[in-house]
C-alpha cells in the first residue's frame, strides 16, 4: 500500500493490523497525518517495508514493532519519537533504517544483532556516547550518517573493518583524537564527512587506497601538518572542504578533472598556487586567510562555472586581470539543477554578519581579492561582471581612478575599494546601484562630492573617511 505524498490528514487506525498479508505500507510525506503510530501494526508479521517519515505522528515506537521480523527498510523520518526504539534492534533482517530528525535525546545503541544493516542514518539527533564497538558488526554497511549528534570519543579503528562503507558522515558532533588510519580499508569510500568537531594531528595517508572518494570535507576541526601526498590519487574529487585548521606546507596535491568546491581557507599553507587541470567544473574556489604568495594564477580566470573567487588576506601580488570574459557565472548569471552544489553549505561574511548559504548556485557571486599586495588599476572591462553581487578589493595597493563600469553591474550588493590609493571622483554612475548595501572607499586619496541619490543616501560617513578632498554629505565638509 503506497499512500505516500497523498495530503492525508487525520491519524492511523489501529484497524490496520488486520491487514496480516501487507508487505509494504507507505505513509511517508502526509504532514497532516496525525496521532499516535498504532501498536497493532506490529500484528502485520510479514511486514518487509515501512515507511512513516515525514508525518506529523507522535509519541514512542510501540514495542510491538519488535516483532516485526521480516521487515527489511524502516524509515520514520522527521517523526518525534523522543528515544532509541530498541525493540528494532532485535530485527536481524533489517537493512535500512532511517532516523534522522527523530529528536531522539539517547545512548548510541549498539547494533550488533542487525547484521544486514546496509544503510543507517540517525543524523540530526541528541544521541551521545561513543560509538566504540556500536557497529563492529556491520560488514555490509555502506552508509551511515551520525552527523549532527552530540557524540564523543575516538573515531574507532574498528570502523575500519566496515569494508563495504560508501559513505560516512561524522560531522558536527564532538569526536576528539584523529583519522583512524584504518579507515584506509574502505576502498570504496566515496563521501568522508568528518567537519565541525575536535579532532587533531596530521591526515594519515590513507587515500592511496581511495580512488573513489568524491566528498571530503574535515572543515572547522584542529588538524595540523602538511597534506598527505596520496590525495593526488583522487582524481574523482568533486568537493574538497579542509578550511579552519592549521595546515602548514604547500598547495595540496590534488588533481581532479571533476573538481566543483575546494576549499582551504583559515589554515597556514604558503608558495604559490600551482597550475591546476580540474578547473572547467569548478564553482568555488576558497584560499582566504592562508599565506599563498606570487601572482593570481591565470587560470582562475578561465574556469566558466566559477561563482565564487575568495582569497582574501593572502601575499598574492601583481595585476588584476584586463579579460573576465571566461567567467561566466559572472558575466552571465546562471541557474542550475546540480544537487550537489546547491547542498553546499557555505559560510560568507557578508553584509557585516557571517551568512550560511546552502542553495549557492541561486545566492552567491563573490569576487573577494581583500588583503594583499594586489597594485595597478582595476580594469574598465571589470563593468562586464554583470551577475557579481560582493566584490571586495580592499587593503591592497591598488591605484587609479574607480572604473565608471562598476555602475553597471547592477546586482551589486556590496562593493568595498578602502585602504587603496585610488584618486579622482566616485563615479555618478553608482547611483544606478539600488540593491548596494555596503560601500567602502575610505582611506584613498578620492576628492569631489558624494552622489547624493539612491543608495548614497544611507551610507553612514565611516565609508568615506580618510579622503582629504572628498566633500558633501554625509561628511561635514561642504562642497564650494
Amino acid at each position: 500500500v503506497d499512500l505516500s505524498s497523498q495530503d492525508l490528514f487525520g491519524s492511523i487506525s489501529p484497524d490496520i493490523g488486520q491487514l496480516t498479508y501487507l508487505k509494504v505500507l507507505n505513509v511517508s510525506f502526509n504532514k497532516h497525518l496525525s496521532g499516535v503510530i498504532p501498536a497493532s501494526i506490529g500484528q502485520i508479521l510479514g511486514l518487509e517495508k515501512l515507511y512513516l517519515g515525514q508525518t506529523n505522528l507522535t509519541g514512542k515506537l510501540p514495542g510491538s514493532f519488535g516483532q516485526l521480523h521480516e521487515l527489511k527498510e524502516f524509515d520514520i523520518s522527521g517523526v518525534s519519537i523522543g528515544t532509541f526504539p530498541t525493540p528494532l534492534l532485535q530485527l536481524h533482517k533489517l537493512r535500512m533504517l532511517s532516523l534522522y530528525d527523530c529528536n531522539i535525546t539517547d545512548i548510541l545503541p549498539s547494533f550488533s544483532n542487525m547484521t544486514n544493516l546496509i544503510h543507517l542514518d540517525l543524523y540530526g539527533n541528541k544521541l551521545f556516547g561513543s560509538i566504540r564497538s556500536s557497529l563492529d558488526n556491520q560488514k555490509m554497511l555502506k552508509y551511515l550518517d551520525l552527523s549532527f549528534n552530540q557524540l564523543s570519543g575516538y573515531i574507532p579503528f574498528s570502523l575500519g573493518n566496515l569494508s563495504s562503507l560508501t559513505d560516512l558522515y561524522l560531522s558536527n558532533n564532538h569526536f576528539s583524537g584523529g583519522i583512524t588510519s584504518s579507515l584506509g580499508n574502505c576502498s570504496h569510500m566515496e563521501v568522508l564527512r568528518l567537519a565541525t568537531n575536535i579532532l587533531q594531528g596530521e591526515i594519515p595517508d590513507i587515500f592511496g587506497t581511495m580512488p573513489n572518494l568524491v566528498k571530503f570535507l574535515i572543515d572547522n576541526n584542529k588538524f595540523s601538518g602538511n597534506f598527505p601526498k596520496s590525495l593526488e590519487n583522487c582524481n574523482k574529487l568533486e568537493w574538497f572542504v579542509t578550511g579552519n585548521n592549521s595546515f602548514t606546507g604547500y598547495f595540496p596535491s590534488v588533481n581532479s578533472t571533476h573538481m566543483e568546491v575546494f576549499c582551504v581557507r583559515d589554515n597556514r599553507l604558503t608558495g604559490p598556487v600551482p597550475h591546476w587541470s580540474f578547473a572547467p567544473r569548478l564553482r568555488v574556489l576558497d584560499l582566504g586567510g592562508n599565506n599563498f604568495s606570487g601572482d593570481i594564477p591565470g587560470w582562475i580566470w578561465n574556469c566558466p562555472l566559477l561563482q565564487v573567487i575568495d582569497l582574501y588576506n593572502n601575499e598574492f601580488e601583481g595585476l588584476l586581470p584586463n579579460n573576465f570574459d571566461s567567467l561566466l557565472a559572472f558575466t552571465h548569471p546562471i541557474s542550475s539543477s546540480n544537487e550537489s552544489i546547491s547542498s553546499y553549505e557555505l559560510v560568507l561574511h557578508i553584509k557585516r554578519g557571517n551568512y550560511r548559504y546552502k542553495y549557492l548556485l541561486q545566492d552567491i557571486t563573490l569576487l573577494d581579492l581583500l588583503g594583499n599586495k594586489l597594485k595597478g588599476n582595476v580594469p574598465q572591462n571589470i563593468g562586464k561582471l554583470k551577475g557579481l553581487k560582493y566584490l571586495r578589493l580592499s587593503n591592497n595597493l591598488l591605484n587609479g581612478s574607480i572604473p565608471n563600469d562598476i555602475g553597471s553591474i547592477f546586482d551589486l550588493e556590496e562593493l568595498d575599494l578602502s585602504y587603496n590609493s585610488f584618486e579622482g571622483n566616485i563615479p555618478k554612475s553608482f547611483e544606478f546601484l539600488t540593491k548596494l548595501a555596503i560601500f567602502n572607499v575610505s582611506f584613498n586619496n578620492l576628492s569631489g562630492q558624494i552622489p547624493t541619490s539612491g543608495q548614497f543616501m544611507t551610507f553612514d560617513p565611516f565609508a568615506y573617511i580618510g579622503n582629504a578632498e572628498l566633500c558633501g554629505k554625509p561628511l561635514y565638509t561642504n562642497c564650494t
